[in-house]
């Protein structure tokens, strides 16, 4: 299971979740443009796990450093202006919750989490550093 801190709204634009089976990501998008071309290299989809809307920006971050399997989802500005000064890049907002809070992502059917204990991402004050 993904851990994560903001509370998503049900319902809303669709969040997707694709999987990359060769370096274990998950990464989220509500763009129905990098879903279909993440799926047209490999990837997996796996479904809309939860939608978006509401007034609280969930970031999206990659640390360049770390390669594949880098993307980080935060609705905490600190922790987003505090990854952007180590060297991560902003990508942007990904998605809007309801309001920080807490709840669990449940790992899609047929998949096993990566390695790291499904931490492919942390969001809010979870204190999480997956890389």
């Amino acid at each position: 299971m993904d851990s994560v801190t903001f509370t998503e709204p049900d319902t809303g634009a669709n969040v997707y979740r694709v999987y990359n089976p060769k370096s274990g990501e998950h990464l989220f998008t509500t763009s129905s443009y990098e879903k279909d071309s993440l799926l047209k290299i490999g990837w997996n989809y796996e479904g809309v796990p939860f939608h978006s809307g509401g007034s609280t920006p969930v970031y999206r971050l990659y640390n360049p450093k770390a390669g594949i399997g880098a993307h980080l989802n935060t609705a905490n500005v600190n922790e987003k202006n505090t990854l952007v000064s180590q060297g991560w890049t902003y990508e942007g907002v990904a998605w809007y919750a309801k309001a920080a809070g807490s709840t669990t992502i449940p790992n899609t059917p047929g998949t096993t989490p990566p390695a790291n204990g499904g931490g492919d991402f942390s969001l809010g004050d979870t204190g999480n550093q997956p890389f």
